[in-house]
């Protein structure tokens, strides 16, 4: 009996102790957004890792999509993808290019609609009209603005 009481107090100075050393787990983020801005690194507590926005990095003609954990882009950023033991997160940014609707207007009545994605050489259709010669395209109705 007197050794089930000392076992019994043992386990729950033990228990005490572990509970006194609980320490907190402090996480570096690390952002390689893939593009010229540059985001500092942040180190969040494991507590705090729900609660923390992740940046949002910019990239012109993109629109961000997400956060991934590999450079490949396959493994999506969530928080609860990350452990206690995950000391070092690599992050990196994947975006999606911008695509751009052009209308060309060849008439009072005649608009041709072409897509363009961001850095696209933007390419005139070819317009023939009879008795016509071709003088160029222009930004406005007044053919002012070459």
């Amino acid at each position: 009996m007197k050794k089930i009481n000392k076992m019994m107090i043992l386990n729950l100075l033990f228990f005490i102790f572990l509970s006194a050393c609980e320490y907190s787990v402090t996480h570096l983020y690390i952002f390689h957004t893939n593009s010229d801005q540059e985001i500092e690194s942040v180190a969040i507590k494991n507590e705090e890792v729900n609660l923390y926005q992740l940046p949002t990095p910019i990239k012109e003609g993109y629109t961000f999509d997400a956060w991934y954990f590999d450079s490949d882009l396959t493994n999506e950023y969530t928080s609860s993808k990350v452990y206690k033991s995950d000391y070092y997160i690599e992050l990196f940014a994947k975006y999606s290019i911008n695509e751009y609707s052009v209308n060309f207007h060849i008439s009072d009545t005649e608009i041709i609609e072409r897509k363009y994605n961001y850095d696209d050489l933007i390419t005139p259709p070819e317009v023939e009209k009879e008795d016509y010669i071709f003088d160029g395209l222009y930004l406005d109705n007044n053919y002012e603005a070459p």
